[in-house]
C-alpha cells in the first residue's frame, strides 16, 4: 500500500487509542449518568408512519406530533457507538471488515 494512501485497518490503528477513549466515556455517560442522546426530527423522518425510537431499554413505536409553534420535535435515538466513532474518525467498517477477512485467508494460505 502506498504511503499516501493508508488502508482502513491501517487508519483504525491509528485512531484506536483516541477512539477508545471517546468509546468508553460514552458508555459512562449512557450507562453510569442515564444520559440519552436525541435529535430533531425533520420533515420526511415526521412523515413516516414507522416512527421506532429506543428509549430506557425498550423499543417505543408512537407517531411523534408536531409542536404549535414549529416543526422541529427532540426524541431520543438509538445510537451504535462503534458506528458512531466510526463516521466521526472517517473509517469505512465495511471496508474494515473486508481487509481483516483478506489479511486471516492470507495468513491460512501462508501457514501463519
Amino acid at each position: 500500500m502506498s504511503e499516501n494512501k493508508k488502508s482502513e485497518l491501517e487508519k483504525l490503528e491509528a485512531i484506536s487509542d483516541k477512539s477508545q477513549a471517546i468509546g468508553e466515556f460514552l458508555e459512562w455517560i449512557f450507562s453510569s449518568k442515564k444520559y440519552h442522546l436525541s435529535k430533531y426530527l425533520t420533515e420526511e423522518e415526521y412523515e413516516r408512519e414507522d416512527n421506532v425510537y429506543y428509549v430506557d431499554g425498550l423499543y417505543k413505536k408512537e407517531q411523534f406530533k408536531r409542536h404549535e409553534f414549529g416543526k422541529e420535535e427532540l426524541v431520543p435515538v438509538s445510537i451504535d457507538i462503534k458506528k458512531l466513532l466510526a463516521e466521526y474518525f472517517e473509517i469505512n467498517l465495511t471496508k474494515v471488515e473486508k481487509e481483516h477477512a483478506k489479511t486471516v485467508a492470507e495468513s491460512i494460505i501462508l501457514g501463519k
